[in-house]
């Protein structure tokens, strides 16, 4: 399964940025956490040097 991607059986998407931050948003939220900009950073350098582009 490639980093940031989403799907199964019928193949995968790409998992968008905004939405991975949406995510971790609210699993940290859970945890009484809050994303703040330097967890955005390495979220978004992560994604953009891991992602699969077709």
């Amino acid at each position: 399964i490639p980093s940031f991607s989403w799907g199964g059986t019928q193949g995968f998407k790409l998992y968008h940025l905004n939405k991975v931050y949406k995510v971790a948003e609210a699993v940290m939220k859970r945890r009484d956490c809050v994303l703040d900009e330097t967890e955005k950073n390495i979220l978004a350098y992560l994604h953009q040097n891991t992602v699969v582009r077709k």
